[in-house]
């Protein structure tokens, strides 16, 4: 007896690095499958500062220094940041900060206040490269599951439903997990180059924002403007009327999918407010792109002279 528990013992200290990350498959309360992961590896991802988020041209968007924040503060007002808020900003410690506020929100997230984090609202880069900002480079598989005890909510039957998972390898964390959040491997990975870069024009992005959010006809509709890189395919911005507010994201983060709808009137009361990227997460229906490709014949039939075409739209026509 006492050889096999001394058996399992070395042989599940020889596996504790895959065994430390290795996560577990449970059913969420809608009944559908989901990984469950060690909790310490949140821990330690939150123990580990992150890099800094340039945009394309290298001007700075967040970053965990406040010497940092502070050195850029010139520059980076004259560039468009918020004067009142990166104020605001250097009077508090914090975990991030942002020299261009609820402008970026979407862009990048808000670790602070932990809202504007799903994919499905904006960029979210902060909570999208959250591993790559902290130096790991976590690689992820997906598959497909079946379980027949999902219920879409909790008035329905259970229903079979197949639902896509998707597998995380934190095994680079495992070192980590078990030096423990004091350790010298927190103090190294600290001092590590971890910034990215974005596809982001910041100075194109906030130009754009300060013209829909104060001149008609824009700044009375909910609006919205995305630039593209054509040759790569690249944004290079995506603005919004208004500017996403901290505390209307807040509420919508607290709401209940099922029960959104139905209660967006009481919360808001029909007034403008903008729930995530309406540029590049919100489906509607699209312009007239056509105009866009007779346009370019038009070019490529008459030379630059089509510039000077005209033509009368009325109501019928259209």
């Amino acid at each position: 007896m006492i050889l096999i528990f001394t058996g399992s013992l070395i042989w599940y200290q020889a596996k504790s690095n895959e065994y430390i990350v290795k996560p577990a498959l449970v059913l969420n309360k809608r009944g559908a499958w989901q990984y469950s992961y060690n909790p310490r590896i949140g821990v330690m991802l939150r123990e580990i500062k992150a890099g800094n988020i340039y945009d394309k041209n290298g001007i700075l968007l967040a970053t965990s220094s406040k010497k940092e924040f502070e050195k850029n503060r010139t520059k980076l007002l004259n560039y468009g940041a918020n004067a009142a808020l990166y104020k605001e900003q250097l009077s508090r410690e914090q975990d991030r900060y942002y020299p261009f506020g609820s402008d970026l929100l979407f862009w990048l997230g808000d670790y602070n206040k932990e809202i504007a984090r799903e994919e499905n609202m904006g960029y979210a880069a902060e909570f999208r490269h959250f591993t790559a900002l902290r130096g790991f480079d976590v690689s992820y598989t997906t598959t497909e599951r079946t379980t027949d005890r999902y219920k879409e909510n909790k008035f329905l039957p259970e229903t079979t439903t197949e639902n896509e998972l998707t597998l995380y390898d934190y095994s680079a964390l495992s070192p980590f997990i078990k030096a423990g959040k004091n350790s010298q491997l927190i103090d190294s990975q600290n001092n590590k180059q971890k910034d990215i870069w974005l596809s982001l024009d910041v100075v194109m992005n906030e130009k754009i924002n300060a013209l829909i959010q104060s001149q008609k006809p824009y700044k009375d509709s909910r609006t919205s403007v995305i630039a593209i890189n054509s040759k790569t395919g690249d944004v290079l911005a995506s603005a919004s009327n208004p500017s996403p507010s901290y505390k209307d994201q807040k509420l919508i983060s607290n709401i209940e999918p099922d029960d959104y709808r139905n209660i967006y009137k009481q919360i808001f009361n029909d007034r403008m407010i903008v729930p995530q990227d309406l540029g590049i997460t919100y489906n509607s229906r699209p312009g007239s792109t056509v105009k866009i490709i007779d346009a370019y014949a038009a070019f490529n039939q008459y030379g630059l002279g089509a510039a000077n075409f005209n033509f009368l739209c009325t109501r019928l026509k259209r």
